[in-house]
């Protein structure tokens, strides 16, 4: 009766255990995060396991979207680099290429009242240099910790504040939140609800007053095999395409798509457009899904009526492999 009894506790242990370790997971392959940015909306995707110094982790691949049509300067946009995450059940730790290891990142471990010193990693922001001058490390110290509740998942938060330094020049002011602010706020499986995964420099960086210059902002949903929280209604919408779309050096001439956005029928108008022409449309990741030859058309109808909602890539050659027009279309 004694081994039955203390199989039934080893096995309730073991399932909390398993439970606990299941929710401490940080980025499965798949999760997927949306932060707002000053130009649009990062996209991070968590996409495989693989090896960094020898230790297993995942990696996160970002870009940014932005919404079509925009200024001709939002196509400059660079994404941040490929992050690599690995976490225990108190501990996320990233790959900090500043100094070629992995270091903590979100500690959930803590208590009201700890000092927290991380090591700093390059700032997220593709424009701003830092200068290596005195402390090598951010430091916060916790105000408190809670279970909040986000759409419907209880999920550990830690909230803290920066400590700025008060020696002139000190790199340390590093922190998940804005320059005007002091307040971090993290959480299980979200991270950062305010700067996308990396701390930003909030007063002693230097910031590069050059187009392109993007970060991430706040949390607007995260999407996971198991859990969904939404902070907007809209993650991503229709209008919003990879900012590495340059429509400047591929549109040759200029090309008409009406009606636009479209449900069922485009219609396709170009000065090339008594050649015999072909039409090939793709999606946003580059999957060809439409590929159609038309000989000396007086105009160009295509059937869009079984293509998904968003939005699509067209390009128009004549002669089969002349390139004379390409653009963007939203399919409602």
């Amino acid at each position: 009766m004694k081994t039955k009894l203390y199989f039934l506790f080893a096995l309730i242990v073991l399932i909390n255990c398993s439970k606990t370790l299941a929710q401490s997971d940080f980025a499965p392959v798949g999760a997927t995060w949306y932060h707002s940015g000053y130009e649009g909306v990062y996209k991070s995707v968590a996409v495989k396991d693989t090896l960094i110094l020898g230790i297993n982790c995942r990696q996160i691949k970002q870009r940014i979207f932005i919404s079509w049509p925009g200024p001709v300067y939002s196509m400059d946009l660079a994404s941040t680099r490929d992050l690599y995450i690995y976490n225990n059940p108190d501990t996320v730790f990233c790959y900090n290429n500043r100094i070629n290891e992995f270091t903590p990142l979100f500690i959930f471990n803590v208590n009201a009242g700890d000092t927290i010193n991380i090591p700093y990693f390059n700032p997220s922001s593709s424009c701003t240099v830092i200068f290596d001058l005195d402390s090598p490390k951010f430091s916060f110290i916790i105000d408190s910790v809670k279970y909040i509740n986000y759409d419907g998942e209880l999920l550990k938060t830690v909230f803290s504040k920066v400590l700025r330094s008060k020696t002139p020049y000190d790199i340390s002011n590093f922190g998940w939140t804005s320059y005007f602010d002091s307040l971090n706020v993290y959480a299980e499986k979200l991270g950062s609800l305010k700067t996308g995964f990396l701390p930003n420099c909030i007063g002693k960086c230097l910031t590069l007053a050059t187009v392109g210059c993007a970060a991430p902002r706040d949390l607007r949903c995260y999407e996971d095999d198991s859990i969904k929280v939404h902070f907007v209604d809209t993650c991503l919408n229709a209008s919003w395409v990879p900012a590495s779309f340059n429509e400047k050096t591929i549109s040759k001439q200029k090309l008409n798509i009406f009606p636009n956005p479209a449900n069922d029928i485009i219609t396709l108008g170009f000065e090339a457009i008594n050649s015999n022409s072909r039409v090939i449309i793709y999606d946003m990741m580059g999957k060809k899904l439409i590929d159609k030859d038309f000989e000396k058309p007086t105009n160009i109808s295509i059937d869009i009526a079984e293509l998904n909602t968003g939005v699509y890539f067209i390009k128009i050659f004549v002669d089969e492999s002349n390139l004379v027009g390409a653009k963007t279309f939203v399919k409602q």
